[in-house]
């Protein structure tokens, strides 16, 4: 399926937002992801679904000083 993925198209056979992380080699435990707008609970990565057209987005922070 397409998403838009950090604003841009990408194309994955992932359907929930556990496993587009997995995908991406993302640790769920350092990423904040929005879908659609929405910010979502980590706890929900396992059962939010994925629908053609969604729009994810990733944040990720570094520390530093």
């Amino acid at each position: 399926m397409k998403i838009l993925l950090n604003n841009k198209e990408f194309t994955t056979d992932s359907n929930l937002i556990s496993y587009l992380l997995k995908e991406l080699n993302t640790d769920s435990s350092t990423v904040i992801v929005t879908l659609n707008g929405n910010v979502l609970d980590k706890n929900k990565f396992p059962e939010t679904i994925l629908n053609e057209n969604d729009s994810v987005e990733l944040f990720s922070f570094v520390g530093g000083g």
